[in-house]
């Protein structure tokens, strides 16, 4: 015979508000993961949407375009005709056109030298 049923009672009670507690709190957490992900997957989307603006406004201002011109491309020399001896020569064998082709002049009184030419 139990002298003090209350006892087991009060054990059963116990044991069915420690898992109500450990159940209600458990579904608290899901649905607090839940809420706060979608909160960081919107605050998340609304920080890439304004980047890729941002990226897009930089992408197009002078300071972007200055930075990130393409280099001049020159052409390969070419083949050139020495009027004197009728043969064929690279620009680059002769530096008469290396300096007209550039932004410098060729000092006065210069004269190429085809020297360097080779015969086609």
């Amino acid at each position: 015979h139990i002298r003090y049923p209350w006892i087991a009672v009060l054990y059963h009670a116990l044991a069915c508000a420690c898992t109500c507690v450990f159940i209600v709190s458990t579904r608290f957490c899901m649905v607090l993961r839940v809420r706060v992900g979608r909160t960081v997957v919107r605050v998340m989307s609304a920080s890439i949407r304004q980047q890729v603006a941002d990226d897009e406004f930089f992408r197009n201002s002078d300071a972007y375009n200055r930075a990130n011109k393409p280099a001049e491309i020159r052409p390969a020399p070419a083949q050139v005709l020495n009027p004197d001896t009728k043969q064929l020569c690279r620009e680059s064998d002769v530096p008469g056109f290396i300096a007209s082709s550039s932004s410098k002049k060729p000092r006065a009184g210069y004269t190429p030298d085809f020297g360097a030419c080779k015969r086609r």
